[in-house]
């Protein structure tokens, strides 16, 4: 089984999801954005992004944040 990472994208006013966007980032680079946890050294939770993470992850992929409508997090599934 792989691991995927996606960027949810919640409505602000309902929280419904609004989007899904895969991200190909290695675990090594999104440790550089993210701090994981201390019982989740793979990432494997959920985190949130922040507005300040939001250019390191624009060097791997290009998303258009809209933090003023949207909610953003990073979460991963197994396929």
């Amino acid at each position: 089984m792989k691991i995927k990472r996606v960027i949810f994208v919640y409505d602000k006013t309902n929280e419904d999801l609004i989007d899904e966007i895969l991200i190909d980032i290695s675990i090594e680079s999104l440790k550089s954005i993210f701090t994981p946890y201390e019982d989740d050294p793979n990432l494997i939770m959920s985190y949130d992004i922040t507005e300040e993470q939001t250019s390191q992850l624009q060097l791997f992929k290009s998303i258009d944040f809209d933090f003023l409508n949207n909610i953003y997090q990073m979460e991963c599934y197994q396929e």
